[in-house]
C-alpha cells in the first residue's frame, strides 16, 4: 500500500502542517515523492533534500514573478516570454522525477 492510497491520519496531519508553514510545493509533491523514494530506497536526508528544493524553487519563481508584475516594465502582452513567465505554475508539470 502506498501513501497516495493510505488515509493515515499522520498523512492528514502532515499535510496540515505543511499548509500551516506554508509550504505549498512540498504540500503538493509529498505523497508521489515519498512513495518513489520508498521503492527506490532513498536515503531519508536525500527525499528531505529533493522536498525543500522544490519548495524553494516554487518560491523562486513566484517571487520573479511578482517582481516582474510589480516592475510594469512588462506588460503579459509585450512578449510570449513573459506570457509565460507570468503564467500560474502547472502542479502536474512535466519535469524528470527528482528521486
Amino acid at each position: 500500500m502506498s501513501l497516495s492510497d493510505s488515509p493515515n491520519p499522520l498523512t492528514k496531519k502532515l499535510e496540515q502542517h505543511l499548509l500551516e508553514l506554508r509550504l505549498p510545493r512540498i504540500a503538493e509533491i509529498h505523497r508521489e515523492a515519498l512513495d518513489e523514494a520508498a521503492r527506490k530506497h532513498t536515503p531519508l536526508l536525500e527525499t528531505l533534500a529533493i522536498l525543500f528544493g522544490e519548495e524553494v524553487n516554487a518560491r523562486r519563481e513566484r517571487a520573479l514573478r511578482r517582481r516582474v508584475l510589480a516592475s510594469r516594465l512588462l506588460k503579459p502582452q509585450d512578449s510570449p516570454g513573459i506570457r509565460l513567465l507570468l503564467a500560474p505554475a502547472d502542479p502536474k508539470r512535466n519535469h524528470p522525477s527528482p528521486l
